[in-house]
């Protein structure tokens, strides 16, 4: 049976090839950013500062998961794994890190760099995603693409198609071309 490829079949293949291929960096990346996260947020409230917060009753603080920071000549969100509670003027606008000592330099150079590898990751998934789109594009339906590329099997079997299996031949009523005025075949 041939299965056609629709927009919605490509691109849950190529979701889920992109998926298999990043998800470790990905998710590697986001336990690095919410470390960068959580140091920020000490670094620009101290241990007392966060003491007081937590003990301010439910809502009355505003609770973010984004950190803002401006470190040199960049802007940079660090995303977190869980809320934090801040004060209000802290959820509109970076603040400023402050570098005063040794620590502050290398947390400084550790969001930089983190920035540049999430960026350089951007762009080969992109770039990945361009041409796995492309590739599977170039077929019409998923027997070809699988005769073609066989290692994605197990990425299509996913999707509940049986292209292994048979269909059965298509039956065109007699009546129909009998109504539409055809020749009937078998019949004279």
């Amino acid at each position: 049976m041939s299965i056609r490829i629709t927009e919605h079949t490509r691109k849950t293949i190529t979701h889920r090839l992109l998926q298999h291929a990043y998800e470790k960096d990905e998710k590697a990346l986001q336990r690095k950013e919410h470390d960068l996260g959580m140091k920020v947020y000490r670094r620009l409230y101290s241990a007392s500062e966060r003491k007081h917060m937590n003990a301010l009753p439910e809502g009355w603080l505003h609770e973010t998961d984004v950190i803002s920071v401006s470190v040199g000549a960049g802007n940079y969100s660090l995303s977190l794994s869980g809320n934090v509670r801040v004060p209000r003027f802290a959820l509109y606008g970076y603040k400023s890190l402050e570098i005063v000592s040794d620590a502050d330099k290398s947390l400084a150079t550790a969001i930089k760099a983190h920035h540049a590898a999430l960026e350089k990751l951007k762009g080969a998934r992109r770039e990945t995603q361009q041409k796995t789109n492309a590739t599977i594009k170039s077929f019409s339906t998923l027997n070809r693409l699988l005769q073609a590329w066989p290692e994605i099997k197990p990425f299509t079997d996913q999707l509940g198609y049986d292209v292994d299996k048979k269909s059965l031949p298509a039956v065109i009523p007699t009546e129909l071309n009998a109504s539409l005025g055809l020749p009937v075949i078998g019949k004279q």
